[in-house]
């Protein structure tokens, strides 16, 4: 049995048990043509290449080897040295952003003898291992039936479909990945707190719209990991349509627990768990991101209500009240020490303030006497009285990410008809926090897609969103009249 690497013109990349992938050179214009100008071999393509074409395909894989160091590579037979096909790595660019892939062609007569799939796999290894690559892609014609079977053999995952230019034709393609294995060993560093943090904000607007709540930590190795916890209410259909818009899908696990292939919208490895929803779980996850929040208000009370400046907020509050039928109730959700509270009360307007906070509601009763306040959780506020407007400035940016949606919904249940809403909440989406007198607190935002999205659902039709500041939007809606 010989070896043929001796033998052959172009640059070897890497050999396999039975097949050796090497550069092409203009000698191999033979064996291209044997394959680009077979109609089977090009179904996926819909035509057989002309003289012109294979030329132009020669040229285009000689220059990604000088600019990339990679292309479709010549798959040749160790022991006879035939060409059998077409097998490498190709830089693809995917609605704006850069991957790896992995490709193969096959002449007619080496089909189905398992060479696709044991130099596929050879490009993989030298992907991972040469190339440092973290994730490689291949994408596929939905019809593709045996290159569809290639890519399941290689342990790859769906991860979408896009529409590809292929000479002056769209056509649709499948989307699959495969990540190094190499990255869930657990002498890899860590993931960064900004990968954590880019995997909460893309998460963060679909918990927002269906409720419950995200954890996302160490996953092994260098992998981020996402526990998504959905609350009980949300349809788990729609959720994950949610999640696939997204670019994530199902891949394995139990109905308990069910794994999703990673997203190609991230560049790092990462791994999304669905769970089933589990209440007393999101209660508690919930109940202790509010615990956090009262306690850190009883801490700093006294230092806020002297460190904010009295013009903050002051001119976006004017231009809503302006708008506001003289007289009427407002419910301030987050009354905090009175600073509004005061200004609507010298407005003329009956307000009833509501916060957790008992330092803070302390300062507020002697700052706005003339108003009616509640000590209790914004979730737990309960009131047989309709309002004519609910102000909840800088309040709702403190709830669990999950919370957003229903509150919404809270507050649409508390207007009147043609009642009025000024809130504000972060541009983007996501979960972070923050330290003020070196006490830390949780802050999450559906973002402003996902604002436009809840307002509606809960029955609030969108005034304006403004932003006033970085990551600062100040949104008015009303409640639609009779």
């Amino acid at each position: 049995m010989g070896d043929c690497r001796e033998k052959t013109p172009g640059r070897v990349i890497l050999a396999t048990e039975r097949l050796i992938l090497r550069e092409m050179t203009e000698e191999d214009l033979p064996a291209l043509r044997s394959m680009l100008q077979d109609i089977e071999v090009m179904y996926a393509w819909e035509h057989a290449f002309s003289e012109e074409e294979v030329r132009q395909w020669l040229a285009r894989m000689l220059f990604r080897y000088r600019e990339y160091g990679c292309g479709y590579w010549l798959a040749v037979e160790r022991n006879s040295g035939e060409a059998v096909g077409q097998i490498g790595l190709i830089p693809e660019e995917i609605e704006g952003r850069s991957h790896l892939g992995v490709g193969w062609m096959l002449r007619r007569e080496f089909q189905h003898r398992g060479y696709a799939t044991e130099g596929a796999r050879g490009c993989l290894d030298f992907a991972f291992r040469v190339r440092k690559a973290g994730r490689v892609i291949a994408d596929i014609r939905p019809e593709n039936a045996s290159s569809l079977r290639v890519a399941a053999r290689l342990g790859m995952l769906r991860a979408g479909r896009y529409e590809k230019p292929v000479g002056d034709r769209i056509m649709v393609h499948d989307l699959f990945s495969v990540r190094d294995p190499r990255a869930e060993a657990p002498d890899r560093p860590p993931p960064s707190p900004e990968q954590r943090a880019e995997l909460e904000q893309l998460l963060a607007p679909v918990v927002a719209r269906f409720g419950g709540h995200l954890k996302v930590g160490c996953g092994g190795g260098s992998v981020v990991r996402a526990d998504c916890f959905p609350a009980g209410t949300a349809s788990r259909t729609e959720l994950k349509n949610s999640l696939a818009e997204l670019g994530f899908f199902p891949c394995g696990g139990t109905a308990r627990e069910e794994r999703f292939a990673e997203t190609l919208r991230l560049p790092f490895r990462h791994d999304l768990v669905l769970h089933a929803a589990d209440e007393a779980a999101t209660c508690a996850a919930v109940a202790s991101c509010h615990r956090q929040v009262r306690e850190g208000y009883d801490r700093i009370a006294t230092w806020i209500a002297g460190a904010t400046p009295g013009s903050y907020g002051r001119e976006a509050l004017e231009a809503w009240i302006a708008r506001l039928p003289a007289g009427i109730s407002i419910l301030e959700l987050g009354c905090g020490w009175g600073r509004q509270t005061q200004l609507l009360l010298e407005r003329g307007f009956r307000v009833t303030g509501v916060d957790f906070s008992g330092e803070l509601l302390k300062l507020a009763r002697r700052n706005a006497p003339g108003a009616t306040f509640v000590q209790c959780d914004a979730a737990e506020f309960r009131s047989a009285e309709r309002f004519g407007a609910v102000l909840a400035w800088d309040s709702l940016f403190h709830l669990a990410i999950g919370e957003h949606g229903a509150m919404l919904r809270r507050i649409a249940s508390w207007l009147e008809p043609g009642g009025r809403l000024l809130l504000t909440g972060g541009v983007r989406p996501g979960i972070a926090s923050g330290r003020m007198q070196n006490v830390e607190f949780p802050y999450s935002s559906p973002g402003r897609a996902g604002w436009e999205k809840l307002l509606p659902e809960a029955g609030l039709r969108i005034v304006s969103l403004t932003d006033d500041q970085p990551d600062h939007l100040v949104i008015v809606a009303e409640r639609p009249g009779v």
